[in-house]
């Protein structure tokens, strides 16, 4: 085992056992729910735990997110958030805790509440990005949750608050293109706003610059694109 592997061996040691958490912690932010005196304490030994092992708050942040995202992308969004719950309560000023929140209510958007999940994880991310200016990668994600809000209320038949949402989605991406044009996930976004919008031509040439980026599209998409461009 490499010196990295072992480093995060003890850390998922130190954030699965220095503190016991109730349901709540599979909600961003502990589901914004006053603790307990219990509770509290329990917290306050994790902090102390933390601060001891690897030296500070910030660097306990940091290392929680860090392996929030592992949980994320091995498909286990539910340990993925108690892990950015300890980011954010380590520190909560970490963009990285925000962007995690963000993610996976846009995530769950998929499964259920989905106008709520989304509404959710556009503020999540606002908040992710008013943390971290700059950060194109955090601004692909956010425009891609005004997509699906827009495609949720289009579905509907509200076109103007789809319309709107719709514009905030080009917005951000126009924005995000400026900072890193080479992000082969902004193209790929950009390419289902503008499928949801009904401009195929335009979806297809983004998904094309997306593929020549090194993206791999999702195998529906191209059957959905290519079907919606025949008709």
């Amino acid at each position: 085992m490499n010196q990295s592997h072992v480093i995060a061996a003890i850390l998922l040691g130190l954030l699965s056992g220095c503190a016991t958490y109730t349901p709540t912690n599979e909600l961003p932010m502990y589901g914004g729910v006053e603790k307990n005196a219990e509770e509290k304490a329990a917290d306050d030994k994790f902090v102390q735990c933390i601060i001891g092992n690897l030296g500070s708050k910030e660097k306990g942040s940091d290392d929680a997110a860090s392996c929030g995202w592992q949980y994320f992308y091995q498909d286990d969004p539910v340990t993925a958030m108690k892990r950015f719950n300890q980011a954010w309560l380590l520190n909560t000023n970490n963009a990285q805790a925000y962007w995690g929140f963000g993610v996976i209510m846009g995530q769950r958007a998929h499964h259920a509440n989905t106008e709520d999940n989304l509404r959710q994880s556009i503020a999540f991310l606002e908040i992710a990005i008013e943390k971290a200016p700059g950060n194109a990668r955090i601004m692909t994600d956010l425009a891609y949750s005004h997509t699906m809000l827009g495609a949720a209320v289009l579905e509907q038949q509200q076109r103007p608050s789809a319309d709107e949402e719709f514009q905030k989605a080009q917005n951000v991406f126009e924005d995000a293109l400026m900072i890193e044009p080479a992000y082969p996930l902004l193209h790929y976004n950009w390419s289902v706003l503008e499928f949801y919008r009904g401009n195929y031509s335009s979806a297809k040439a983004k998904l094309e610059e997306a593929i020549r980026l090194g993206f791999t599209p999702a195998p529906d998409y191209l059957k959905d694109l290519t079907r919606k461009m025949k008709e």
